[in-house]
C-alpha cells in the first residue's frame, strides 16, 4: 500500500513511464475492466466517455456514486427529468455515533447534462447497459472522514468533492508554470479545449498524469483522514464483486481514484481493516432525487466539486454534439451577443478574445479569454460600480438561471407534493432562481391573506423560500399599523431538501407546521413570553384553531412564570394580537382572558423591580409602558387599580433612577399623582449632590420615555437640568451625557422647537438667537485651552499665580 500512497518529490517522479504504465494497465479494451478517469461536471470528459462506451460496449458500467442510492438512478434518467439534477442525502446523528452532538448531516449529488457520470448512466440506458453506483454511502463516509464531520450542520456539501485534485502543491506549480491564474483557467486550457480536440486514448492519458502527480502530493496519513483510502478499498470491493459476475466492466471514476482502484481491486482484502462500518438506522436517513440549479451547481458559488460558469459550460456541450468545429468559441460569441452592448462592442470583444488565445497558447478562446476581452472592450474608463455591473451581469449570465425538474414519483415526498400545488395556486414561481417580489395587501384581499400566511408557515419550518421585507412586524413589535406585506422570495434546491426533512412531520404544509408547533409547545415551560410569540406566529400561520392546547397550555405558562419581563412581554404581545383581530380572524375571546391574565400577573410582579440591574432598565421602563397603554386602552375592559398600586408601592422605597421616573410618569398618566409630587422628587435630583445628582439623567429618561409632556409645559425641569450641566466638572458631564442624549430622543422635531422657547426665555434670548449664533470651532476652543494652560504654568513658575 505504501507503494500506491506515499508522497513523493516532484523531481523523484518518473512520470512519464508510471502514466505509461497506468495507462495500459486501466485502458485496454481486451480487458475485462477498463478504467475510465473523469473530472466532475467536465464536457471534455463527457465527449469521450461517450465514445469509450460505445466502443468498448460493457456489460456494466460501474459508476462513483452513492450505492445506496441506486434505486433512484430510474428517475434520474426518466425523460421527463431534466437536468441540472441532484440526489440529496441526509442524516441525523440521533444515536450520537460520530460525537455527542446529535448532528445534522447533509450532502448534495449534482448531475448537469455534460456530467460525466450522468452521461453514463444515459448512454447505458440507450444502449440497453446495466450501470449503478459503487461508492460508499454517505453516512459510512462520514464515519470514515474526520473533516466532514467537523463541518457546520447547515454547510452545504457535495457527495463527490474534487478538492484533493485542485489543492495539490504539484497543481498549484504547475499553474503558476503555465501562467494561468487558477485551476480552472489551466483545467480549461489543456483538458477541455485541447481535449477536445485529441483522441480518446491521448485524452485518457493526459488525465492519469495530471491525477497521478496530484496524488503524489499526499500522503498515506491525509488520504485516510480524508476518507479517500477508505473509500477506495469500499469501490474496489465492488469491482472485483462484478467481476464475478461480469466479462466486460468499465469503471468510471475521478481521475484521483484511478490509480488505487487498479491496483486495489485484486488487494482490497489486504486493507479492509482501515475501513470503519456502523449499521445505521434506515429512519435517520433520507435518500431522495430532488431539482438542482446552475446557481447551485457553479464552483464560483462555493460547490467545490465542479467548474465555474455552467451555462457556458452548458452551451459548449450543446455546440460539441451539434458537430460544431470550435464550441467554446462559439460559446463564446454567444455570450458576447447576450452582453446588450453595442454591435462594436461585441466584434472588438470577439477579436480580442481570439487574440487573446492565440497569445496564450489556446486553440480556442475559452470563458477567461470571454471575460478579459468583455472587460477591454465593455468597460469605458474606470471601472466605476457602473462599468462593473456589467461584467457583474455578464457573470451572472455565465452561470446561468437553468432549474431542473424531477419526474412525477412515489420517491417524491407529499409535502413536497402539497408544495409545488400551493405555489401554484398561489402563483408563486418555483421554476426559476432569479428573485421575485410580493406586495400583499393583507387586510383588504383574502387571497393575499393566504399567500401571506403559507409564506409565514414556511418560514416557521425553516424553508428558506422567502422573506418579508416590509410590513406589520408582530413578532418584531414594530409597524403593526400597516396594511400591506412586501416580499423577497427565491426557489434553491434548500427548499426542496429541507421539505423533505419534515415530510416525517405531515403530509401537507399544514400539517408539518401544527405538528412541529405543538412540539415547540412542549418545550416551553415557564416563559409567557417565549408562549406568546409562537401564539402569534400560530395566528400569522393561521393554524391557531388547529392547536386547541395552545391557549390553555399558555395560561398554564403564565401561572408559572414569576417574571415581570416575560409577564409585560406576553401581555403586550396579545394585546397586539387582539387588537389586529380583523387580519387574524381566529377565536379572540380566551385572547382577552389572557390579555387580562397575564397584565394582572406582569403587574403584581411589578414588586420585584427595585433591584433593577443597569442593562435591563430599559426593557423594564418600555414594558411599563406597555402596561400603562394596555390599561388606557379602550379594548380590554381593565382596571388600571392594580398596576397603580404597584408603582405607588415601588417609588415609595429606594429604588432605580430610570424605573422611578418612568412610574412617576405613568401614574402621572393615570392621575394619581400631581405635577408638584413629580416636581418635588426631579428636584431631589437635579440640585443634590454625589450620586444623587449622578442618577439626574437616568430619572429623565425614565420619565420622559412615559410622560414627556412634563418638561414641555414647565420650566422648572429647563432650569433644574441647567443647573445640573453647571455644577459638573467635564468628566462627570461625559458620564451623563449618553443617558441625556437617550432621554430627549423621546421628543419629536416639534416638542424640541418648544424646549427650545423655554430655554431661549431662561437666558432672555430669542430662540434664532442662540439657533443661528455661529458655534466656536472646536480647533479654536483646543487651541484656547492649551494657552491657558500654558499660562498658568509660566505664571506658577514666576511665583506671580495666585488661585
Amino acid at each position: 500500500m505504501e507503494e500506491i500512497l506515499s508522497s513523493k518529490k516532484m523531481d523523484q517522479v518518473d512520470l512519464e513511464s508510471q502514466t505509461e504504465k497506468l495507462l495500459k494497465a486501466v485502458y485496454d479494451y481486451k480487458k475485462n475492466i477498463v478504467y475510465f478517469p473523469v473530472r466532475h461536471h467536465s464536457p471534455a470528459c463527457s465527449y469521450h466517455l461517450n465514445k469509450a462506451i460505445k466502443e468498448y460496449q460493457p456489460e456494466v458500467i460501474l459508476i462513483e456514486g452513492p450505492c445506496d442510492s441506486n434505486n433512484l438512478i430510474e428517475y434520474l434518467i426518466n425523460t421527463e427529468s431534466k437536468a441540472p439534477l441532484a440526489i440529496y442525502y441526509s442524516y441525523s446523528d440521533k444515536e450520537k455515533v460520530f460525537n455527542e452532538k446529535q448532528g445534522k448531516y447533509r450532502c448534495y449529488y449534482p448531475f448537469l447534462d455534460y456530467s460525466p457520470e450522468y452521461n453514463a448512466l444515459k448512454t447505458a440506458r440507450e444502449l440497453n447497459i446495466t450501470a449503478e453506483f459503487i461508492d460508499m454511502p454517505y453516512v459510512q463516509m462520514l464515519l470514515n472522514t474526520v473533516s466532514e464531520r467537523e463541518q457546520a450542520e447547515d454547510e452545504k456539501k457535495a457527495y463527490n468533492n474534487d478538492y484533493l485534485l485542485e489543492k495539490s502543491r504539484f497543481i498549484h506549480r504547475l499553474c503558476e508554470k503555465s501562467g494561468c491564474r487558477d485551476f480552472s483557467e489551466f483545467w480549461e486550457k489543456f483538458y477541455e479545449i485541447q481535449g477536445i480536440n485529441t483522441d480518446t486514448r491521448s485524452f485518457i492519458r493526459g488525465i492519469l498524469g495530471f491525477c497521478l502527480l496530484s496524488r503524489f502530493g499526499y500522503s498515506e496519513e491525509a488520504l485516510l483522514q480524508e476518507g479517500c483510502l477508505q473509500r477506495e478499498i469500499f469501490m474496489a470491493e465492488k469491482i472485483a464483486a462484478a467481476a464475478e459476475k461480469y466479462k466486460r466492466i468499465l469503471v468510471v471514476a475521478g481521475g484521483f481514484h484511478i490509480y488505487a482502484l487498479e491496483k486495489l481491486t485484486w488487494s482490497y482484502k489486504e486493507h479492509y481493516g482501515r475501513v470503519k462500518y456502523h449499521k445505521f438506522k434506515e429512519e435517520s436517513i433520507g435518500i431522495y432525487p430532488i431539482s438542482y440549479s446552475f446557481e447551485e451547481s457553479d464552483q464560483l458559488s462555493g460547490y467545490a466539486s465542479g467548474m465555474p460558469y455552467p451555462a457556458y459550460y452548458q452551451r459548449v456541450w450543446e455546440l460539441l454534439n451539434k458537430g460544431e468545429g470550435k464550441p467554446f468559441e462559439g460559446s463564446v460569441m454567444d455570450f458576447l451577443i447576450k452582453s446588450g452592448k453595442t454591435i462594436t462592442d461585441k466584434i472588438e470583444g470577439y477579436n480580442m478574445s481570439r487574440g487573446l488565445a492565440s497569445l496564450r497558447d489556446k486553440r480556442e478562446a475559452g470563458v477567461y479569454e470571454l471575460l478579459d476581452s468583455a472587460k477591454a472592450c465593455f468597460v469605458k474608463g474606470e471601472l466605476n460600480p457602473s462599468e462593473n455591473r456589467v461584467l457583474e451581469d455578464l457573470r451572472k449570465e455565465l452561470r446561468g438561471y437553468k432549474l431542473g425538474s424531477i419526474c412525477d414519483s412515489d420517491m417524491i415526498p407529499p409535502i413536497l407534493k402539497d408544495f409545488r400545488e400551493l405555489c401554484a395556486a398561489y402563483k408563486i414561481k418555483i421554476n426559476t432562481t432569479a428573485s421575485q417580489e410580493l406586495v400583499l395587501d393583507i387586510y383588504k384581499k383574502d387571497r393575499h391573506s393566504e399567500i401571506s400566511r403559507f409564506l409565514y408557515t414556511l418560514n416557521f419550518l425553516s424553508v428558506n423560500l422567502g422573506t418579508m421585507l416590509h410590513g406589520p412586524d408582530f413578532i418584531g413589535r414594530k409597524n403593526t399599523n400597516l396594511i400591506r406585506e412586501s416580499w423577497k422570495y427565491a426557489w434553491s434546491s434548500s427548499v426542496e431538501a429541507r421539505l423533505i426533512e419534515i415530510s416525517v412531520y405531515g403530509s401537507t404544509i399544514k400539517e408539518a407546521a401544527v405538528e412541529l408547533c405543538i412540539k415547540e409547545l412542549e418545550k416551553i415551560e415557564h416563559s409567557s413570553k417565549e408562549g406568546s410569540i409562537l401564539l402569534i406566529k400560530a395566528f400569522l400561520m393561521g393554524i391557531d384553531e388547529n392547536i386547541k392546547p395552545l391557549k390553555e397550555k399558555l395560561q398554564d405558562i403564565l401561572a408559572k412564570d414569576e417574571g415581570f419581563l416575560s409577564t409585560a412581554y406576553c401581555a403586550y404581545n396579545l394585546s397586539l394580537l387582539y387588537s389586529s383581530k380583523e387580519l387574524f380572524k381566529g377565536d379572540m375571546d380566551k385572547i382577552q382572558d389572557l390579555i387580562e391574565y397575564s397584565f394582572i400577573k406582569a403587574s403584581s410582579r411589578i414588586f420585584t423591580l427595585y433591584k433593577t440591574a443597569e442593562e435591563e432598565e430599559e426593557l423594564v421602563v418600555k414594558e411599563l409602558k406597555n402596561l400603562y397603554n394596555i390599561a388606557t386602552g379602550d379594548n380590554y375592559g381593565l382596571k388600571a387599580d392594580l398596576l397603580t398600586e404597584a408603582l405607588l408601592n415601588l417609588i415609595e422605597g429606594e429604588v432605580n433612577a430610570a424605573l422611578e421616573g418612568a412610574a412617576l410618569g405613568i401614574l402621572s398618566g393615570l392621575g394619581k399623582i400631581g405635577k408638584e409630587e413629580i416636581l418635588k422628587r426631579a428636584e431631589a435630583y437635579f440640585f443634590g449632590s454625589g450620586n444623587k445628582l449622578m442618577m439626574s439623567a437616568k430619572f429623565m429618561k425614565g420619565l420622559f420615555a412615559t410622560a414627556r409632556e412634563v418638561v414641555l409645559y414647565d420650566t422648572f425641569f429647563i432650569k433644574g437640568i441647567d443647573n445640573l450641566i453647571r455644577n459638573l466638572d467635564e468628566d462627570n458631564f461625559l458620564n451623563l451625557l449618553p443617558d441625556m442624549r437617550l432621554s430627549f430622543s423621546f421628543f419629536s422635531p416639534m416638542e424640541i422647537d418648544q424646549i427650545s422657547k423655554l430655554v431661549s426665555s431662561i437666558y432672555k434670548k430669542q430662540k434664532e438667537d442662540i439657533i443661528e449664533k455661529e458655534g466656536v470651532d472646536p480647533r479654536v476652543f483646543k487651541l484656547g485651552r492649551e494657552a491657558d494652560t500654558f499660562a498658568v504654568e509660566v505664571l506658577k513658575r514666576w511665583g506671580l499665580y495666585d488661585k
